[in-house]
């Protein structure tokens, strides 16, 4: 079985060794392997750290672009370049200890993706800041409850991934929500997901890349492509709300005889009324259409199923 660890990275040079050490270490009990850095778009000395690497790592591949442009396009990148029958993904900055990878390891032939967790039993949080552990729970509520899997980690980057995931979906994200992306199309599909307990820890070296605006905003709208109802029927609802409300305080204007014809109300109240229903045809459109592309994301995965056999 050939194994393939992505890492990406973007101003990573103090991490850049150790993470490539501990990693191939781990990964010499494998048959095949080989350590794919994802240089994305670093300004500091990081992709001549990792050229540097290449001669004392020779499982070390390099893929590299010049922009910045964020996580998920990095994973993409090296997905592309991954040969391995079993893909992993992780953390340049070792907030998941690359020693938990057989954690990982060890469920992928019964499971399809396997996640470490540091939210379920077993698992657990190291020096992390109260904050980022609040943020990053509150996310995985909300998130969790969109998703096709009953799982507690939904954004996490410590992962491993049989093949065929990536040859049965279509990944988008550029951004960190291209983790609960990828469990969103895979449930669609009926792949089995399985959590396994790992630590958890602060970096150590280099700054954080967290960004809280955009992390609530890529998982906004990942949830609304998941769930396109809850957002158009919110705005539907409420909208149609506001024609009722409107629409009462009319009649009571026509039945004590006060009503004036001229007055705006009266268009604004049709406005509020048509523009609910429209919202919510919109919304019951998009999850038609939404059910339709995971009949067809099925019908691919079959097809490459057939050609394995």
């Amino acid at each position: 079985m050939f194994v393939s660890c992505i890492i990406p990275m973007y101003d990573e040079e103090e991490n850049a060794r150790l993470v490539v050490k501990k990693t191939d270490d781990v990964m010499k009990q494998y048959d095949d392997y080989e350590i794919i850095c994802v240089n994305d778009g670093s300004k500091d000395g990081t992709l001549l750290k990792l050229n540097e690497l290449k001669k004392d790592f020779p499982a070390l591949k390099v893929v590299t672009y010049e922009d910045n442009i964020g996580m998920g396009y990095a994973i993409r990148k090296g997905i592309e370049a991954a040969k391995g029958d079993v893909i992993i993904t992780l953390d340049a900055d070792q907030t998941f200890d690359p020693e938990d990878i057989p954690k990982l390891m060890d469920h992928i032939n019964e499971y399809d993706i396997v996640i470490g967790s540091p939210y379920i039993k077993g698992g657990k949080l190291e020096n992390v800041a109260f904050y980022r552990a609040w943020i990053s729970k509150l996310g995985n509520i909300v998130l969790s409850s969109t998703m096709p899997y009953d799982v507690q980690s939904t954004t996490t980057v410590f992962r491993a991934y049989r093949r065929e995931v990536f040859e049965t979906i279509d990944i988008e994200s550029d951004k960190m929500e291209i983790n609960p992306e990828i469990l969103t199309k895979a449930g669609a599909l009926g792949y089995k997901v399985k959590e396994v307990p790992v630590k958890l820890s602060k970096r150590e070296f280099g700054e954080s890349k967290f960004s809280f605006f955009s992390g609530v905003r890529g998982h906004f709208w990942l949830s609304a492509y998941e769930k396109p109802f809850i957002i158009f029927g919110f705005f539907g609802i409420l909208l149609l709300i506001f024609g009722l409300i409107s629409g009462l305080y009319i009649l009571k204007l026509y039945l004590s005889n006060s009503l004036d014809p001229n007055r705006p109300l009266i268009n604004l109240t049709i406005l509020f009324t048509v523009g609910g229903m429209i919202i919510l045809l919109f919304g019951f459109v998009s999850n038609q259409i939404l059910q339709i592309k995971k009949e067809i994301l099925k019908i691919r995965r079959d097809m490459v199923k057939k050609r394995r056999i």
